[in-house]
């Protein structure tokens, strides 16, 4: 009971925030000829996100972490919605908010604030693993200060002395 009050006092610190969506999940609805190293039809491509897309909002191609720059007709979105934008690329790729999602969209919307809150790229990343998955720990004890407004928090957490 007590770690489900936590996890609410955590969601309404973030409510503010957005999800954005690097965990997308799509399946390939063909395979692409000159890339047959991204799969087959039927498979499944995680990690996708924005990339290319036309001023209507309508995507074009969505890449992946790590490399792979699939067309956006071979592939149908699994557990994201597509949402028109008013600058490139023009669409966005929102986490769908499921039972299924919920850890993702945490642990976004905790990246995103501690990212708003001045720390590296890097350190926001796993800052707000540490958060979520250890609550208790040193790391989180500090991340839940930094998230409560706490600015010296945020300097610890930045030069890495607290989490590792």
């Amino acid at each position: 009971m007590k770690r489900l009050g936590s996890l609410v006092g955590i969601l309404a610190l973030l409510a503010p925030t957005f999800a954005f969506a690097d965990d997308c999940k799509g399946v390939l609805l063909s395979s692409i000829p000159d890339h047959p190293e991204y799969g087959k039809a039927g498979e499944i491509v995680e990690m996708l996100h924005e990339y290319e897309g036309k001023p209507d909002g309508t995507p074009l191609t969505y890449a992946v972490h790590g490399g792979g720059i699939y067309p956006a007709d071979r592939v149908k979105i699994l557990n994201c919605t597509i949402s028109k934008t008013t600058s490139d690329p023009y669409y966005k790729l929102t986490l769908n908010d499921t039972a299924e999602n919920a850890y993702d969209i945490l642990y976004q919307k905790t990246t995103e604030k501690l990212l708003a809150l001045g720390l590296c790229n890097a350190c926001a990343s796993g800052v707000a693993e540490e958060y979520l998955k250890k609550p208790n720990g040193a790391c989180g004890i500090m991340a839940a200060r930094a998230l409560h407004g706490d600015t010296s928090a945020v300097d610890f957490l930045n030069d890495g002395s607290v989490c590792r």
